[in-house]
């Protein structure tokens, strides 16, 4: 992989590769700059030069990389690291362990390797046909996959720069795009309901913005033609992935209908081949992680395929329909939030006797986390010792922000908790 930047630091070494909240820096000076380290190298920074310098140092030496969030609780640190550090590390070119938490709410570390990660960078590169010196604004974590892979390997294939923040700020956002002129920008959509929506936004100049991709969360054509005229997009693409296919499995297209990108996830990658098997989509390509570490079982199947846990359909156009989840992940402005990991931690609370977790829907970020919890006996519904205790435990956007006791859960003929149910009540 490391051969991206010093193709990159040869050609167009003046170029800025990074401006950010810690500086900014020329692919020269970063390759000049490169502090090679092998073995194993976790990243638990925010984003910026340092991040970026820090990569790919890991990458001159060869190194596999764990994306540490520098603002996860202790917990959620310590069992990453442990986990990353132990064991050996299967298959060849594994270059990023990407943890994303399962159902079982403990995560798991995605095995990619440099040709996955490339294939990826590459495509976007392409069809977001930037060019040298062109600035591209990613607010999103580097230690996200798609914070990776848009804003670290595809401005460095594509010989551009990335123009970042260490915490996303709409009116700061505001002034950087005004100063910095970025033809694109990559968000969740909870970041352009939040630009579209500042005050400051009518004095500032946004109009270098051609177009965004606002993956992560369903949307409605109204709310999509909105963002678009608010910043004077051609288009706001919608995208679907996860961390097992290196972050990108669809998209929609700059010549889209609105309809579209506001209502579906778009084509499958050219890199990915597509089945359905029971309604659920799973795929196989260069970019689909082979494993998880430290897991015995392999993330596919002997022939190479990987389930998804989505149950989608297909447009007559071949774009993705997603008609629900077979696992009861939650999309909460663009980041995912697995029902099982909040769960345990609510369920270690004194007063808690059990506890589920399910989206209650909200304008701005898709939904949020909600909490139905079953109390010990005697013990008396305290919201506030609920959510400090989260809080404590859980990184922000997992905390359920409502909290209502149940003396019993809705449960199907086999005993199973009826979360669909659950779902109902949140809405109401």
């Amino acid at each position: 992989m490391i051969e991206v930047l010093e193709s990159a630091a040869r050609e167009h070494g003046s170029v800025p590769a990074v401006i950010a909240d810690d500086g900014s820096t020329t692919y020269g000076e970063l390759y000049a700059g490169l502090r090679p380290v092998g073995g194993r190298q976790e990243v638990a920074l925010p984003n910026g030069c340092r991040w970026v310098s820090t990569f790919w140092g890991a990458m001159a030496g060869g190194a596999a990389v764990v994306p540490l969030n520098p603002r996860a609780k202790p917990d959620e640190v310590d069992y990453i690291k442990r986990d990353f550090y132990s064991g050996e590390i299967a298959g060849q070119d594994v270059r990023v362990v990407q943890y994303t938490a399962g159902t079982t709410g403990r995560p798991k570390g995605a095995l990619l390797t440099g040709e996955g990660l490339l294939t990826v960078a590459r495509g976007h590169a392409e069809s977001w046909r930037l060019q040298a010196g062109d600035v591209v604004f990613i607010p999103n974590p580097m230690t996200h996959i798609m914070g990776l892979v848009l804003g670290v390997l595809m401005p460095a294939i594509s010989n551009a720069t990335v123009l970042t923040m260490e915490r996303f700020e709409p009116g700061a956002a505001l002034e950087l795009i005004e100063r910095h002129r970025p033809v694109a920008m990559a968000g969740t959509p909870t970041h352009y309901h939040m630009l579209i929506e500042h005050p400051d936004l009518a004095a500032r100049d946004v109009s270098s913005l051609k177009f965004g991709l606002a993956g992560g969360a369903a949307s409605t054509p109204d709310a999509t033609r909105r963002v678009m005229d608010r910043l004077g997009l051609a288009a706001l693409l919608n995208g679907y992935g996860m961390s097992e296919a290196c972050g990108s499995i669809s998209r929609t297209e700059l010549g889209d209908p609105v309809e579209a990108h506001a209502l579906t996830a778009g084509r499958p990658m050219p890199w990915l081949e597509t089945r359905l098997v029971d309604g659920e989509l799973h795929i196989r390509g260069k970019p689909v992680c082979l494993a998880y570490h430290n897991r015995p079982s392999p993330a596919v199947d002997e022939e190479g395929w990987f389930a998804t846990g989505d149950l989608v359909d297909f447009d007559e156009a071949g774009r993705i329909l997603f008609r629900g989840r077979a696992v009861d992940v939650l999309n909460v402005g663009g980041f995912n939030v697995y029902p099982a990991e909040v769960e345990r931690v609510l369920a270690e609370h004194p007063a808690v006797l059990q506890a589920q977790v399910v989206g209650k829907p909200d304008r701005v970020h898709g939904c949020l986390p909600m909490a139905f919890v079953r109390l010990r006996p005697g013990a008396a519904l305290d919201a506030a010792s609920l959510n400090l205790y989260c809080a404590e435990r859980l990184s922000g956007y997992k905390v359920p922000h409502e909290f209502r006791a149940i003396d019993d859960f809705p449960v199907n003929s086999a005993g199973k908790i009826e979360k669909y149910k659950l779902r109902e009540l949140a809405a109401t």
